[in-house]
């Protein structure tokens, strides 16, 4: 079943304090152009570093993925991961990656760092070459 709260209301509950929704919320983004099965690659990433993956991927046409994944110093501020999947020319799939996050008066580029474990995790369960 798809969630229909924002990214925002995820990050919220996710940290489950008083007036976090105060908290600036801070992102990052990327786009990776990969051959193979990068939806499964991606669904056993995420589902790995996450504790569950809401989304819709319809083979050839593509689709999102969204999940919360741990960030920051000791993964423990959680950062939200929406994958947006698209087919690209050469048969391979362009994937369209953004993180957010709260984050306080020190930032700690939670989202940036989530996305670089989500790419780094991607690159090794497809065989994938680094980041282009």
């Amino acid at each position: 079943m798809i969630d229909p709260r924002s990214d925002d209301e995820l990050l919220v509950e996710a940290i489950g304090t008083r007036g976090v929704r105060r908290l600036r919320t801070r992102g990052d983004q990327l786009v990776l152009v990969r051959s193979g099965a990068v939806a499964d690659a991606l669904i056993a990433v995420l589902d790995h570093e996450s504790q569950g993956i809401d989304g819709e991927i319809t083979e050839g046409v593509g689709g999102w993925l969204r999940a919360i994944v741990g960030g920051g110093v000791l993964r423990l501020n959680p950062a939200v991961v929406r994958a947006v999947l698209r087919p690209a020319p050469g048969g391979e799939t362009r994937v369209e990656l953004s993180a957010s996050a709260k984050e306080g008066l020190i930032p700690q580029r939670t989202a940036k760092k989530a996305l670089a474990r989500v790419v780094a995790a991607l690159d090794q369960e497809a065989g994938a070459p680094p980041m282009r």
